[in-house]
C-alpha cells in the first residue's frame, strides 16, 4: 500500500510540476503580449471586429431557425 500511495503522490506533484511550468510560460507570454498589445491592438481591432460581426449573426440565425422548427 505505501508504494501505491507514494506511486499516487508522484503523479500528483507531476501534475503540479507541469501547471506550475505552464502557468510560468503563461506570465511570460502575457507580459509578451501585453507589451505587443498596444501595438497590435488596431490592427487586431480591425480583423477581428469583422469576423465577429459575420460569424456571431450567423449563428444566431441557426439558433433561431432550430428554434422555429421546433415551435411550428
Amino acid at each position: 500500500m505505501r508504494g501505491g500511495s507514494r506511486l499516487r503522490w508522484n503523479k500528483i506533484s507531476d501534475k503540479f510540476n507541469s501547471m506550475f511550468n505552464v502557468a510560468h510560460q503563461g506570465s511570460y507570454l502575457f507580459k509578451y503580449l501585453s507589451l505587443s498589445l498596444s501595438r497590435l491592438q488596431h490592427a487586431s481591432f480591425y480583423l477581428i471586429f469583422p469576423c465577429a460581426l459575420t460569424i456571431v449573426p450567423l449563428k444566431f440565425a441557426k439558433i433561431l431557425k432550430k428554434g422555429m422548427n421546433i415551435s411550428i
